[in-house]
């Protein structure tokens, strides 16, 4: 008999499946409005939020769930950030069927966008290694689709360059599952991996490698910068707000259990090195551009480098026997995670309605045209600064507190950086209010920056603190 946990994965799982077939089908080979499949997407959008939403409850009210014979591990660090990744979702779906695009364009960034969040909550949540993979690709493909889906030059170039780091990347995902470290079993909570210390080493060298070139880690950002920029906005408000949080949340469990059953120094030190490299080129590189989506991207990479100091706290705890520093450190995780999500969602679709232009040129004076979506995107840079009370803070004191035990100097490292980043952030906030300005009239996505904003400030103000002893992976 189908348990409850059982049933609702199912349903969590077929939503999108069908949600995306059914639009497709309609759109290609029946004529019917646009309102039609705007009613059917936010119809289906909603019912998936609200199966997330339920799965998160579970995970926050038992602590643990699992589902599917341990196939699906709930936990409050994967399903709540899959749940505002989901909320997201409907936001995205929203600002499609209020543009002026045709509707079978309009149907595939719908269906890729119900496939990235069933590959991110599966990425997030799954304890199957051949799940994790399946997911991965489904992740992918759906990341190709949103920005291919634009047919403008810039767009198509954009989307070539994505798609050959989605080679790269799954290439080096396939060489970790070649490894064998995982072998004789599928399962992650397994006591029965196979492999030395160095063969772990490898496969997560393997592994970091291909979640690398799809987060923008160093040296694997190469291609961000370029997608990111003449990319639609639309689209990487989707990578960022709903496919990053799977890839973010899949590798910090993976690499979590690999490091348990074959701990290894090495790596904690390899890591940190990678993360500060990582933040401190994103930012740096920020600062010698003033295209809005270029800084937008370089930010990306440095925020991903913060979220490295997570991980390397989190290992080390593991490494020590020390629960509470994985607790805090996962925690951590999850929170920056959601202030990611949030904020640079929303930052890029008000970056799609901007264009590719210098800040000065379009940005300058916004505040006086519309100063609620002006103030909103200075509330979402001001996030990801870490400015308290927002959400980006709690993350950032979190991440940074958890890797204090194992260098002091790494955590000094991400805090110099939090400060060179004050400085194109501000530049950009200070550009938004200034006297002059060419813009007229108000933004037509100026109610979900409303939202977006809204949510960044009453998560910051307490919810979050609430929810943090719930927050943490799943230890073994």
């Amino acid at each position: 008999m189908v348990g409850l946990n059982d049933a609702l994965a199912m349903f969590v799982v077929g939503i999108p499946i069908v949600a995306s077939s059914l639009i497709l089908l309609i759109v290609f080979l029946f004529n019917v409005k646009k309102r039609t499949v705007a009613v059917i997407s936010l119809t289906f959008g909603i019912a998936e939020l609200i199966g997330i939403a339920y799965v998160a409850y579970l995970a926050l009210t038992a602590q643990y769930s699992s589902a599917l014979n341990n196939l699906l591990i709930y936990d409050g660090f994967s399903t709540v950030p899959i749940l505002v990744a989901s909320f997201v979702l409907q936001l995205y779906l929203a600002s499609l069927y209020v543009s002026e695009e045709n509707l079978q364009m309009v149907s595939i960034l719908s269906a890729a966008g119900f496939l990235a969040i069933l590959a991110s909550f599966l990425l997030a949540t799954t304890s199957s290694i051949a799940l994790f993979i399946s997911s991965w690709l489904m992740l992918s493909i759906s990341s190709y689709a949103a920005v291919g889906a634009f047919k403008t030059k810039e767009t198509s170039d954009a989307a070539l360059k994505y798609a050959i780091m989605g080679t790269l990347s799954t290439l080096f995902i396939v060489m970790w599952l070649g490894t064998g470290a995982y072998l004789p079993g599928d399962n992650i909570y397994s006591s029965n991996w196979y492999g030395s210390g160095k063969l772990f080493l490898l496969a997560s060298a393997f592994l970091l490698a291909g979640v690398g070139f799809k987060l923008g880690v160093f040296p694997f950002h190469w291609w961000m910068p370029d997608v990111y920029t003449f990319a639609e906005g639309r689209a990487i408000a989707l990578i960022t707000g709903v496919a990053k949080v799977g890839a973010i949340l899949g590798f910090a469990r993976m690499i979590y259990y690999m490091f348990y059953v074959g701990p290894s120094e090495q790596l904690i030190d390899f890591i940190a090195v990678m993360s500060i490299l990582t933040m401190t080129f994103g930012n740096i590189a920020a600062l010698t551009t003033r295209l809005l989506p270029r800084i937008l991207a370089y930010s990306s990479i440095a925020q991903v480098g913060y979220i490295m100091v997570g991980i390397v706290g989190m290992l080390y705890g593991a490494s020590i026997g020390n629960q509470e520093l994985v607790y805090l450190a996962s925690s951590g995780i999850s929170i920056q995670t959601i202030g990611y999500s949030l904020a640079k969602s929303a930052s890029y679709l008000f970056s799609g309605e901007m264009g590719t232009a210098a800040m000065d040129e379009k940005l300058r004076g916004i505040f006086k045209t519309d100063s609620i979506s002006a103030a909103s995107l200075a509330i979402f840079l001001l996030s990801l600064l870490g400015l308290p009370p927002l959400v980006g803070f709690w993350g950032k004191l979190y991440l940074f507190e958890s890797a204090v035990s194992y260098s002091f100097l790494l955590v000094m490292i991400a805090i110099i950086n939090s400060g060179i980043s004050s400085y194109y952030y501000g530049r950009l906030i200070s550009v938004l209010f200034s006297e002059k300005g060419e813009k007229e009239g108000v933004l037509k996505f100026r109610i979900t920056y409303i939202i977006v904003a809204t949510l960044l400030f009453i998560l910051g103000i307490g919810i979050l603190q609430v929810l943090l002893p719930h927050l943490s992976i799943r230890t073994l």
